[in-house]
């Protein structure tokens, strides 16, 4: 198989996708699609194969006990391979986190503390952001316009929005102007 004998990520991305919906002749299998995907990641360092996997932990299908904690790892990859999906789930896990470990007011050992997990956060939708996303930008410029682990600036804040709605807007031109070609 392409995926591990030949270390193709491209081909661990599609043979997890086919495990984890099923297709004619490959019966689903969440397990062997976190298995490719996790393969496809660290050994073919494939950002689409990292975002697999780390869903499928975030989710529970791989545990059947949904866990950010162990995601961490594998959307830090994605987004680190320039996929601006992963930056987006990273921000997300980290700040839900942050959030879970300020209610609990407790700080395990060998876990991040509520600040470095904002600042994981906000790194990781700062990146997301410069490649595209526009749901990275909304959060980031909310995190300057609140405070969130960073101090309010409204500038920034304003920067930020700015940017989504210029990512949205271009997103939309682009899809107006696919729709009129496939219509003519």
């Amino acid at each position: 198989m392409n995926c591990f004998d030949m270390k193709y990520g491209d081909s661990c991305f599609k043979y997890g996708v086919f495990k984890l919906f099923g297709k004619e002749g490959v019966p689903r299998d969440p397990l062997a699609a976190y298995q490719a995907f996790e393969f496809g990641c660290k050994s073919t360092d494939h950002g689409k194969s990292c975002q697999g996997a780390g869903r499928l932990i975030a989710e529970g299908l791989v545990s059947h006990s949904p866990s950010l904690t162990p995601a961490i790892p594998m959307f830090e990859r994605g987004c680190h391979f320039g996929l601006a999906e992963s930056c987006f789930h990273l921000g997300g896990a980290s700040i839900t986190l942050a959030n879970r470990m300020e209610k609990a007011r407790e700080k395990s050992k060998g876990q991040d503390s509520p600040s470095s997990l904002r600042k994981k956060a906000f790194d990781a939708w700062s990146k997301g952001c410069e490649l595209g996303h526009e749901l990275c930008c909304r959060n980031v410029a909310r995190m300057y316009s609140v405070g969130d682990g960073i101090p309010v600036n409204e500038s920034k804040a304003d920067e930020f929005r700015h940017l989504a709605e210029k990512i949205a807007s271009d997103r939309l031109r682009v899809d107006t102007e696919i729709a009129a070609s496939t219509k003519a």
